[in-house]
Formats: C-alpha cells, structure tokens, sequence
C-alpha cells in the first residue's frame, strides 16, 4: 500500500479553511493538517515534513521567503498549491515546486491538481 501524503492547509478565513479541510481529508491517502494563522503554520512547518502545501498566497506574501527556506529545510520535495488572483502570479519565484491556481476556483480543480502530485509522488 503507498504511504500516506500529508497536506498542509493554510487559510485565514476559517470558513474557508474547513471546507478545504473537509474534501482533503475525504481522501484517505491524505493525512491533512490546517492552519489559520501565521503562528500555527510556522510551528508546522517547523515540526513536521509535508509533502504537499495549500497555500493562500496572498496570505503568506509578507512570510513567503522565511516560509520557503522554513519548508525546504524540511522538505526537499516539498509539492506547493498557491492560489491567488492573477496579479500576484509573477511575485512567487519558481524555484520551488509551486502550481498556481488562479481565485476564485473550483474545488474540483484543486482535486485534480492534488490527484496529480500523488499520482507522480507514487511514480517516483
């Protein structure tokens, strides 16, 4: 049997962040955790290694560089989710393994995208 993928949420508006929570945590391949705030997403990130990250990009644009060195100390491999609106598309450097998903989107696109990494995580 594969191993479990664990997915990071964060979202700050708490709505939002459950709903995400809840559909991800539908599959049972994904071993989700969620956090609302900057303070909780740092100490995630800081304990455990993820394999993937959902990410508001808006959200972390003023943490961004200390949250990527933080996520790539960890997580060599690590597979990044942003959304965002278009404009802030050119702001993300693409060293890291980021697919961007332009607001607002539906939820079966962010499915699909999270189908993919796993099936190609699965590969290698």
């Amino acid at each position: 049997m594969d191993k479990n993928i664990s997915i990071l949420i964060y979202e700050k508006e708490n709505h939002l962040n459950s709903i995400l929570y809840q559909q991800v945590s539908d599959n049972d391949n994904y071993e989700t955790y969620t956090a609302n705030d900057q303070i909780n997403l740092l100490k995630l990130v800081n304990k455990k290694k993820f394999d993937i990250c959902i990410l508001n990009l808006e959200d972390v644009e003023p943490i961004f560089k200390n949250l990527s060195d933080d996520l790539l100390e960890k997580n060599r491999y690590v597979n990044i989710v942003g959304y965002c609106k278009k404009l802030f598309y050119e702001k993300f450097a693409n060293n890291l393994n980021i697919t961007l998903i332009e607001k607002p989107f539906r939820l079966n696109i962010l499915l699909k995208k999270l189908e993919y990494i796993e099936l190609t995580k699965n590969k290698s």
